[in-house]
């Protein structure tokens, strides 16, 4: 999940990171399952060590995979596993820098803009063990959630249940719910740890069989009557456990009008520089969407749309609600009439295509006149993956280095 692509140039990493990097923190560790060389690459080149750190090396962000040893046979299980096989490099002096009296654990599944510093001050005020950043949801969006009970007057956690079934709801239910409608507290995979909770609860000597903060942890800290408190997030949070999360958390970063803004200061979140020339436009139309840089646009309409780097859209082509993940090299009228002459692949869309509703993967070909409508309303279906695209929660997506042929209608 760190290293999937999220708007025109980010990936799902830099949301927690540049969120820590907004609070003042500077000692980040990624926990990822496996040890990507996309990843590591990406998280060098955005947060190198001689800047992020300075000369001095105080700073850092480091990736953690899961690696099998002697002791360790398996993959990383869930959340608290990650952290208790990896809790001796966290509270490591050996960098010659004071332990951290607190620790900051966020969700690397979701879209956000959280106030970090606000929630470890709360956190520190109230002498909590445990704070748990929550948000309101429905009682639709409960039953796939950890809810929390919490008192109204205090903050303090009462009880905490993971997907709880619709019989617990009724007891979960916030108290001071806005009136016409119940709300639920969920945990969004955000914690402030005491140094000596996190020891206590995730040492290295715990069994493996805790395996998810919220599922696990949490109860494990009420059960002990440990501190453990709640403290709300007002602002914009969206869980990314599916691909229709996905499609609409990257709808919602191109809407200059959307729920997400990452253009005022403080809110940015910043990555990697570009070394990609700026998108070319020419007669395009682009309404309410975002394009990345190398994009080339040429005599097409783009609406509510997310154009990744160097993506071609070609003339007469209309794209609506869809998101074009990426093309490895940068195309134009002429680069593609070269390569199609000399009989090699071009990458993009090309013309008169119509997109709606839809994903074009990295690497992908979309050739002429194609339309990719979801013809059928169909919901589910990967029987279409040797043809190049699935279809899931209602969404076409064309997979990566597919190519659609001239002409095909999904």
């Amino acid at each position: 999940m760190p290293a999937v692509p999220l708007g025109t140039c980010l990936k799902m990493v830099d949301i927690p990171i540049n969120n820590c990097m907004s609070a003042g923190i500077n000692k980040i560790y990624v926990l990822t399952q496996f040890q990507s060389q996309v990843l590591n690459s990406y998280i060098t080149n955005s947060y190198p060590p001689l800047r992020f750190g300075g000369p001095d090396r105080q700073s850092w962000v480091d990736v953690l995979a899961a690696q099998q040893t002697s002791t360790e046979k398996e993959w990383y299980q869930g959340s608290a596993d990650a952290v208790r096989r990896n809790v001796a490099e966290l509270m490591d002096e050996a960098r010659g820098v004071t332990p951290a009296t607190d620790y900051v654990i966020l969700s690397g599944a979701a879209v956000y803009n959280m106030d970090v510093a606000a929630l470890i001050a709360a956190h520190r005020d109230k002498g909590a063990d445990i704070t748990i950043a929550m948000h309101a949801v429905s009682r639709a969006e409960a039953g796939s959630k950890g809810i929390a009970k919490v008192d109204p007057s205090s903050g303090r956690v009462l009880k905490f249940e993971e997907k709880p079934p619709p019989e617990s709801l009724d007891r979960m239910r916030r108290e001071l719910s806005p009136p016409g409608r119940e709300e639920y507290l969920a945990n969004m995979g955000i914690y402030v740890f005491k140094r000596q909770a996190l020891f206590r609860l995730l040492s290295p000597s715990k069994a493996a069989v805790i395996t998810h903060i919220g599922h696990h942890v949490v109860p494990t800290a009420l059960a002990q009557d440990m501190e453990v408190f709640a403290h709300q997030h007002h602002g914009y949070w969206h869980d990314v456990s599916s691909l229709k999360d996905f499609y609409e958390a990257n709808l919602d970063l191109s809407d200059p009008r959307g729920p997400l803004h990452m253009f005022e200061v403080e809110n940015v979140v910043m990555a990697r520089g570009s070394i990609l020339p700026p998108a070319h436009m020419h007669g395009a139309h682009v309404v309410d969407s975002a394009v990345g840089d190398g994009a080339v646009l040429s005599g097409c309409v783009i609406r509510r749309s997310l154009v990744g780097e160097c993506v071609y859209v070609g003339e007469g082509s209309v794209v609506e609600r869809s998101l074009l993940l990426g093309s490895p090299v940068w195309s134009s009228d002429a680069v593609r009439a070269r390569a199609r002459a000399e009989g090699g692949r071009v990458y993009g869309v090309g013309r008169g295509c119509l997109l709606r509703g839809c994903i074009v993967d990295e690497n992908a070909t979309v050739g002429d006149d194609v339309k990719i409508v979801n013809v059928g309303g169909v919901q589910e279906a990967d029987r279409a993956e040797d043809e190049g695209y699935m279809i899931q929660d209602g969404i076409v997506v064309v997979m990566r280095n597919s190519i659609i042929p001239d002409g095909k209608v999904i």
